[in-house]
């Protein structure tokens, strides 16, 4: 019992996917809607995430706030051990693979844009990110032109009503998507028998043209890094978007086709570029904050800037000053 128990929760943390929309016919990125302002949080925190002050300090944090989280789960605890006294940089891919405490805090942190939690793991989320970049460049070293690759999971029926509905628009995933390049492994976990109520079957197919790609949009294949290497695993950064092209319905699975765009980071380099030339120069860290307010999270986005001002080496003291008010 504790096992299936175990087995169920497990795969519910796999499957839980939350998503963004940006319209491309809104008039101007200046007048954002809520949908919109979400969609470019995400591409942003890319750009953010680099730029956040990073030393050993931070990763001592982190470690705290995991030890915290999983007080009294010896298993959690003995990994974070492990974790403490071997982990290095280029290691950030096997850790977020093993799908144990560090895969599940950064995927909780990250679909409810909980800034302390994002905060604390920024270094961590900077060395995936880096990770990610490195093993990318061997896909486009290799021969192959197009990559196809396949998600199945069971979606509450509140988001898939939410992908129908917006099937026209811009789409990214609140956090990192995790994909197989096997279609039968993944229709297989979308067809799994559940005891969630409300959900539907779904297996996205994710074209992506590798040659036509833009360099900033990074995936890579994990296989020799994940826990499952029979699953032959893709994953694809943060600030992947993708366009839909089709949604088939049937009974048991709902397939929906999609494709990488680079739209979205045309969007967020123009959003850039237009908050730049109205506020003299600020820097992408101030417009991440701002943006924040412009979802209506006050709050978080005065946590956010209180860590940038407690960071003395930021430039962008006095911008910082100003936005805490």
């Amino acid at each position: 019992l504790c096992k299936s128990l175990k087995e169920q929760i497990d795969l519910v943390n796999r499957q839980i996917q939350t998503f963004s929309f940006f319209d491309q016919h809104q008039k101007s990125t200046k007048d954002l809607s809520k949908e919109s302002a979400e969609f470019l949080w995400f591409q942003l925190f890319n750009y953010v995430i680099d730029r956040l002050p990073r030393n050993q300090q931070a990763k001592q944090q982190m470690i705290q706030i995991c030890k915290d989280y999983y007080h009294g789960n010896t298993k959690e605890i003995e990994l974070i051990h492990q974790f403490e006294q071997n982990y290095l940089s280029k290691d950030a891919l096997l850790w977020y693979s093993k799908q144990s405490f560090i895969y599940k805090l950064v995927n909780k942190a990250l679909r409810t844009k909980d800034i302390d939690l994002l905060y604390m793991f920024r270094f961590f989320i900077e060395d995936l990110s880096k990770n990610l970049q490195h093993e990318h460049e061997k896909i486009l070293l290799s021969n192959e032109n197009t990559l196809n690759v396949y998600r199945g999971v069971k979606l509450d029926k509140e988001e898939f009503n939410k992908l129908k509905e917006n099937q026209e628009k811009l789409i990214s995933t609140n956090g990192y998507l995790l994909t197989s390049r096997r279609r039968s492994l993944a229709l297989s976990f979308a067809l799994k028998s559940t005891e969630r109520i409300n959900v539907v079957s779904v297996l996205f197919h994710i074209q992506c043209d590798i040659k036509q790609t833009d360099k900033n949009i990074t995936f890579a294949d994990i296989r020799q890094f994940s826990a499952y290497p029979e699953e032959e695993e893709v994953l694809f950064d943060l600030n992947a978007c993708f366009q839909m092209e089709s949604m088939q319905e049937n009974e048991s699975v709902h397939i929906i086709k999609m494709n990488l765009s680079n739209e979205g980071q045309k969007i967020t380099k123009d959003y850039i570029e237009l908050t730049q030339k109205e506020t003299e120069e600020i820097s992408v860290s101030i417009i991440f904050g701002r943006l924040l307010c412009d979802l209506g999270e006050y709050d978080k986005s005065q946590k956010y800037f209180q860590y940038l001002f407690n960071s003395s080496q930021n430039e962008d003291r006095s911008w910082i000053e100003f936005n805490i008010g």
